[in-house]
């Protein structure tokens, strides 16, 4: 038998940046099986055995979740917290168990129904990290019907993974994990954006990532045009990836790489140097983030502070947590401090904030006007009192989005003076924060 030889093409892929950095390594293929969930029927006498499958699948994920999170540091804990909450929700559990008894369906097509329904709002948003929230629900939906099913991926061995680069369809907060600890140096994914759980996870261990790469990366996995084993570059950077690069291509990102380094150790050294004018005018510098587990790479590269945390990534894990709030807030702050950390409330649509709205009743109604309204004050107050109950060392600041009269800054330290009063009662140790807004539209 003669074996024909493949000839190597370059293949391009643009996607979304989703942790930075170049590596150029070899492919390793992390495929999940696709989901095939057909609306069958169950006999009635099996409904009960079929809610006693769901419920005990579910039990074992969570305790396995669990267990995994002794593998996790800091604010990455709370990535678990949060999937382990989607698993308990209510809801979820109530839409499962009424398809399975009243339509008589299978628990892996109810778990998926379910799902669908649940998630339908946030995937019309125009909001990327809501967006993005659905997908990770319907993520861990499927990863509990693998595990019903006995569909989970065969991860490769340890030995084969170290120092490959990852191509995947999609990639779970476990998946990730592991994958992570056998020595993967980069990951190239076809769905999923910067805000999912695995691409923070990436982020946090300072891995180049590309995920996003759509439908055509996918069916040149599936039509064998990339293999185990062949080159390929992940430019985490800028989100390209080029399997079987050419010679010059390979030299390009190499020169690349150099310079990237270079540029890195340079300013690796400015960390630790006072910041100080010519003219002897010490200043602070601070970082933005969106998410508590970015604070570590504030404070790596020398940050003083948090100069704004837009909180919206928070709105949905833990929108209605006080606690939940008060125990993110809080670690930020003690860690910077004497650094400031500025808390912007959120800067949502009223219809995120209020489930019940219309989006096209909603227009025009965001940040501070759609958080004052009547049926979303129990938010504002909520997040208030997370603030409030955080700021022990006096170095939290409350930042109000989207102003636009004198009418709504009045309002809003209104609904600050008065929590502060009722929390002092209890917390005697807080503090009143510096109370200051953001001038973005022309009214204001």
């Amino acid at each position: 038998m003669v074996r024909i030889k493949r000839k190597k093409v370059e293949l391009r892929f643009k996607g979304i940046p989703v942790s930075p950095g170049i590596f150029i390594g070899r492919v390793i293929f992390f495929l999940t099986p696709r989901i095939d969930i057909r609306p069958r029927k169950i006999r009635i006498e099996d409904i009960e055995q079929e809610v006693a499958r769901f419920m005990r699948a579910r039990q074992s994920y969570i305790s396995e979740l669990e267990r995994m999170k002794s593998s996790f540091q800091g604010g990455l804990i709370s990535l678990i917290d949060t999937q382990i909450a989607m698993l308990r929700d209510g809801t979820f559990e109530r839409e499962v168990l009424s398809l399975i008894r009243n339509q008589q369906r299978p628990a892996e097509y109810a778990i998926d129904r379910a799902i669908q329904n649940l998630t339908r709002s946030l995937r019309t948003s125009d909001s990327e990290y809501m967006r993005e929230r659905a997908n990770e629900m319907e993520r861990l939906a499927h990863d509990l019907i693998r595990k019903m099913g006995d569909l989970e991926p065969t991860a490769p061995r340890a030995a084969h993974i170290r120092n490959k680069v990852v191509l995947a369809y999609d990639l779970s907060i476990q998946d990730t994990l592991n994958l992570i600890k056998k020595g993967a140096k980069g990951f190239a994914v076809a769905f999923g954006g910067i805000t999912s759980h695995a691409a923070i996870i990436i982020r946090n261990y300072k891995l180049p990532a590309v995920f996003g790469l759509g439908e055509e990366f996918v069916q040149a996995l599936q039509n064998n045009e990339i293999i185990e084993g062949d080159r390929i570059i992940v430019d985490g950077s800028k989100g390209h990836v080029v399997v079987n690069p050419k010679k010059n291509t390979v030299e390009q990102y190499k020169r690349l790489l150099e310079e990237h380094k270079r540029a890195q150790k340079e300013l690796l050294q400015l960390v630790d140097k006072p910041t100080v004018t010519e003219d002897g005018i010490r200043f602070a510098v601070n970082g933005n983030i969106d998410l508590s587990d970015e604070l570590q790479l504030v404070m790596e590269f020398g940050g003083h502070g948090i100069g704004l945390f837009r909180t919206e990534f928070l709105f949905q894990d833990y929108g209605q947590n006080e606690d939940g709030q008060t125990r993110v807030y809080r670690n930020i702050a003690r860690h910077i401090y004497p650094g400031h950390l500025v808390i912007r409330l959120f800067d949502l649509g009223a219809d995120k904030l209020i489930g019940t709205m219309k989006p096209e009743t909603a227009l025009g109604m965001r940040g501070i006007r759609a958080l004052l309204l009547e049926d979303s004050q129990k938010t504002l107050r909520t997040q208030v009192r997370a603030i409030l109950r955080a700021n022990r060392r006096g170095n939290i600041k409350l930042m109000v989005p989207m102003i636009s009269t004198i009418e709504e800054i009045i309002a809003v330290k209104e609904i600050v003076q008065d929590e502060f009063k009722e929390l002092r009662k209890r917390y005697r140790r807080i503090q009143f924060p510096e109370f200051g807004v953001m001038v973005e539209t022309p009214s204001a």
